[in-house]
């Protein structure tokens, strides 16, 4: 037998398992959603928290990042993922969206290029070519533009490694605070609880 719950019942149900956005919904709507969210099927985006967003993007590459995804995630764990691509994080929503885009297109160009690479990279394509692509680079990360190919094409493969390098270090960083985190907690509670005795 089934259980009834109430829109209010559904509503907390639906804040526990961290989905947003629920006011205005019916019943049945609400209903469907905690369903989905507990058989773990798959649920639009606007109603997951930003952070469960943001754990997903982390787990697929850049370049399969969605609008939507963006669109529902806060102007902070924006920042956060250009830390994890090792670009730069200035500037508006639209504005940091448009370097993660720019950086994902980037990347995508040079994936299949190694730093051995530089002169195949250099003569598969015209000068302006490599300056539109060092272009959009620059949108991410300042870089100045160099004037011969085989220098825009050291530039585009330098760049590319530095934000990986970066980006790996703070993704890095990042996880050992979290742990340190983790390993506080318990120090916390346990040093509270022994001073409210």
């Amino acid at each position: 037998m089934t259980k009834i719950f109430t829109v209010k019942q559904l509503k907390e149900t639906g804040k526990s398992l961290n989905l947003v956005r629920l006011s205005g919904l019916k019943k049945t709507e609400l209903d469907s959603l905690v369903r989905a969210k507990l058989n773990k099927q798959e649920i639009p985006l606007k109603h997951l928290h930003p952070n469960l967003i943001f754990k997903k993007m982390l787990g697929t590459p850049c370049t399969a990042w969605t609008d939507e995804q963006f669109k529902y995630i806060t102007t902070k764990l924006l920042k956060s993922l250009c830390d994890c691509l090792g670009i730069t994080k200035s500037g508006t929503k639209k504005q940091i969206i448009q370097k993660i885009k720019n950086a994902a297109k980037v990347s995508a160009f040079l994936k299949g290029y190694t730093k051995d690479d530089v002169q195949l990279l250099a003569d598969s394509f015209k000068a302006k070519e490599l300056k539109a692509w060092l272009r959009l680079a620059r949108t991410a990360q300042k870089l100045s533009i160099l004037p011969t190919k085989y220098a825009m094409a050291t530039m585009l493969i330098g760049w590319r490694d530095k934000c990986r390098a970066i980006g790996q270090r703070n993704f890095q960083e990042a996880i050992a605070l979290i742990k340190q985190k983790r390993k506080q907690l318990p120090e916390e509670l346990s040093s509270k609880t022994l001073v409210a005795a």
